[in-house]
């Protein structure tokens, strides 16, 4: 994974830095032609200029005029005849593609292929014989009710069957398949409130945000923490870790609350790319990115209830889409979108929270198309407020209720 991921980063490297001086390259040819037309135009203007004069004074004596001043007007006349030659017909500069298709094939030619024994091929199909699909109906697995939570906000499902609930006051809870507590610690959030504030790495390590001193700390055991990363000047809001890379991913706000983005680090805390302005508009991607989750394909999606729009970028930086519940709202209504995540089928999974409207939970394909309404709670029902969504290695949905502290997990794929 990191051989990979750094040659694909290198490769972006590459590519910008082509771009970059192709771009400085029009820029300054640019700034050339404009001076080149500024002096003709120039030229022209004072030609308007002279010839202006010699009608002016035409015009001021009239039939008084003498046969001299007529002369004198007639050889001006003659030599401003000569309109001065302008130099505006310049080649302009071309894009010449280059010879080589821009495909898959050739793309992975130059990137380089991933070689996996044949034995280990014959192990994968033993534990993924065929890919899961949606099932027809989605079924309830069980209900666990976590009572040392106040209004569950975000999940984080481990490998070894455990999970970190963390609810509206930012207390952070490891609870058993049961729903028996294992660890409760405290974290603090004055200028946000917590929504996506914690992940667990690929070894199950707990990663958690504080505000107290805008940090992002992992547990270790012991119940001690290490402080990963500071931040001066903006505060984060949420975080995932990413599935394919162990790479960071941090939803945060500066310290004005009128910008935001999401940066990711590697496991150190290395800053490795900045996500916060659309790549040809520049405009900001985010107001408040207070859930993220990374897709199998590498997009990193982002619920953005603020902005009311899911918000997913590429690897590199480029704009996918942007998700306004077009196909699973009705017309004029707000999408709200809360928690969000990922499943192993590329589908992406958000709540959504419109006070008028039943809680549901949207699916959408991995290029931000509405598949279907997962989920839907009725206001009538005690189950209904719903913020917090996870998916565990088993591909069940968990699902945080907002008002009875239960965490519900439903089976939806077979």
């Amino acid at each position: 994974r990191t051989t990979m991921t750094s040659k694909i980063r290198k490769m972006k490297d590459i590519l910008d830095d082509i771009l970059s001086n192709n771009m400085k390259e029009l820029t300054d040819i640019e700034h050339v032609l404009m001076h080149e037309y500024q002096d003709e135009v120039h030229k022209m203007n004072e030609h308007l200029a002279r010839l202006q004069e010699v009608l002016d004074e035409f015009e001021k004596k009239g039939q008084h005029m003498e046969s001299g001043d007529l002369m004198s007007i007639y050889n001006r006349i003659q030599k401003l005849k000569e309109i001065p030659s302008l130099k505006l017909h310049h080649d302009h500069p071309t894009f010449q593609e280059g010879s080589g298709q821009m495909d898959a094939e050739t793309l992975e030619a130059l990137f380089g292929k991933l070689t996996v024994p044949k034995y280990l091929k014959n192990s994968m199909q033993k534990i993924h014989p065929n890919k899961p699909k949606l099932a027809m109906r989605i079924q309830k697995v069980k209900a666990i009710h976590v009572p040392d939570i106040d209004r569950c906000r975000h999940i984080s499902c481990m490998k070894s069957n455990k999970t970190w609930v963390g609810d509206e006051l930012g207390n952070l809870v490891e609870i058993d398949p049961k729903g028996n507590e294992l660890h409760k610690i405290k974290t603090h959030h004055f200028r946000q409130q917590p929504t996506g504030f914690h992940a667990v790495t690929l070894e199950d390590e707990l990663l958690f945000i504080d505000q107290y001193d805008d940090s992002i700390s992992k547990l270790l055991s012991g119940r001690k923490k290490k402080t990963l990363i500071k931040f001066k000047e903006w505060t984060p809001i949420s975080i995932h870790v990413s599935h394919s890379s162990d790479d960071l991913l941090v939803g945060m706000v500066d310290d004005t609350q009128q910008k935001a983005k999401v940066v990711r680090y590697d496991a150190s805390g290395k800053e490795l790319k900045t996500y916060e302005f659309h790549e040809d508009s520049k405009k900001r991607l985010y107001n408040r990115p207070h859930y993220l989750s990374e897709n199998i394909n590498g997009d990193i999606v982002v619920s953005d209830w603020e902005k009311q729009v899911v918000v997913a970028v590429g690897m590199t930086g480029n704009h996918r889409f942007d998700y306004d519940a077009e196909g699973g709202h009705p017309p004029g209504t707000i999408f709200e979108p809360s928690g969000i995540c990922t499943d192993i089928l590329g589908n992406i999974l958000v709540c959504d929270n419109n006070d008028h409207l039943d809680d549901s939970v949207h699916m959408l394909d991995k290029d931000g198309r509405f598949l279907c309404l997962l989920l839907r709670l009725p206001s009538s029902s005690l189950e209904r407020r719903i913020r917090a969504l996870g998916v565990d290695d088993s591909c069940n949905l968990w699902i945080g209720d907002v008002d009875t502290n239960e965490i519900r997990v439903y089976k939806y794929l077979e």
